[in-house]
């Protein structure tokens, strides 16, 4: 009898573990089961409408050539797309979709920050969920819950901002148009605000005198005339005024001044900005592609110590300091084709010569890996005053040029 009552017991036991078991790898499973993509792209927008995505011509009208290869035609035979837009406040920081339910046509999308970074760039998203295409046919609306608090879904914060501080400031100037403002830094997101540093292009200056601003204990220099303005439901307001009204918390100034922090060097305010502005830049950019590099194709290897830098073009030959790259790995630096074009470009019949010069430098680094020299490549090629970047390209056995 006892050893009956052990038996059954034994079973008893055996179920209760194997059915918690089960059950925490159907949650698990449950998780895993969402299937998403994003995207980055550079366009300006924050937690923008949604689109249901029915085929692969409606995807490429989004994105371009920067679909996943994966959402082919054959995928949209039985699934369709959800896609959302989304604004980090930082390019280090990741979200992605953890959960989804549909109820009463309202399709609701819970995203989670699962990496946080700080840096000054927004950068910009795509969100795509996978579904069923029945599942689709029931959705009418779509609401986005970002860690726990609902987002604006329509908005579009920064075209506001600027359409909000040319009817505020510039319009009444003749000649002027919503193309004059320029957006000159930015320093993040934060409650659907957005704090940044708007500039009347046409009218800009770099002042030698500098404002300091102190908000919560925490210091802010910056030239005389580039203050941070919060833009927040149609309103501009200073940052220690945003503050003040609890617009925005103290948590949002300590990340603002980081970014600031990073942004600017009190010890060369206006120099980085007086270097810049004497590019054309509104000139054009030219990307380089590891895919396209046609001495890559002819069996040349990516040298890891050195890059190519060809500056936009120019009518005063700045001189060059190696900060303003703002990458830590570079050593040092040489003229390729000189600080400035040769005296006889400058005569007559030589006018073309001087209309296609460029300055150009070769960057010097410690040896880097493959992917840490495409990585410096894309970040360099961002700066405004950057014409081209490329790695080194050698056809020597090895990699680093001595």
């Amino acid at each position: 009898m006892i050893c009956e009552l052990k038996i059954k017991l034994f079973i008893f036991l055996f179920i209760l573990i194997f059915s918690i078991t089960c059950a925490s790898c159907s949650d698990s499973n449950k998780k895993n089961n969402i299937n998403a993509s994003y995207v980055e792209v550079d366009e300006y927008f924050i937690n923008g409408d949604f689109f249901i995505i029915q085929s692969t011509t409606d995807l490429y009208f989004l994105l371009n050539d920067n679909v996943p290869e994966k959402y082919d035609y054959s995928f949209f035979t039985n699934n369709s797309l959800v896609a959302f837009k989304k604004t980090e406040p930082s390019s280090k920081s990741e979200s992605e979709i953890i959960s989804y339910i549909i109820k009463n046509n309202v399709l609701t999308i819970n995203v989670e920050t699962v990496t946080v970074g700080m840096d000054c760039e927004i950068s910009k998203w795509w969100f795509f969920l996978e579904l069923d295409k029945e599942k689709i046919t029931s959705i009418e609306s779509i609401k986005v819950i970002e860690d726990g608090v609902e987002a604006i879904n329509g908005a579009n914060i920064y075209s506001d901002a600027v359409q909000t501080y040319f009817e505020k400031y510039l319009q009444d100037r003749s000649n002027s148009s919503v193309d004059d403002v320029w957006v000159y830094r930015q320093y993040g997101v934060y409650h659907d605000c957005l704090v940044a540093t708007f500039i009347d292009e046409k009218n800009s200056q770099f002042p030698e005198m500098v404002t300091t601003l102190t908000v919560n204990g925490l210091t802010f220099s910056y030239p005389y005339g580039y203050d941070l303005l919060v833009y927040s439901n149609g309103n501009f307001y200073a940052l220690d005024e945003a503050y003040e009204q609890n617009i925005l918390t103290a948590d949002d100034i300590s990340s603002i001044h980081e970014c600031f922090m990073r942004s600017y060097n009190d010890k060369n305010i206006g120099e980085l900005e007086k270097y810049i502005r004497q590019f054309d830049l509104e000139g054009e950019k030219y990307i380089w592609s590891i895919e396209e590099d046609d001495e890559l194709k002819l069996g040349g290897q990516i040298v890891l110590d050195r890059l190519i830098v060809t500056f936009k073009k120019t009518t005063t030959y700045p001189d060059f300091k190696l900060e303003y790259l703002g990458i830590e790995e570079a050593d040092s630096y040489n003229w390729s084709n000189g600080p400035r074009p040769p005296d006889y470009f400058f005569e007559d019949e030589n006018k073309k010569l001087l209309e296609n010069f460029r300055q150009t430098i070769i960057i010097f680094l410690e040896p880097q890996t493959e992917d840490k020299i495409i990585e410096l490549v894309r970040e360099i090629e961002k700066l405004d005053f950057v014409y081209y970047v490329r790695p080194s390209i050698g056809f020597d056995p090895g990699f680093v040029e001595s």
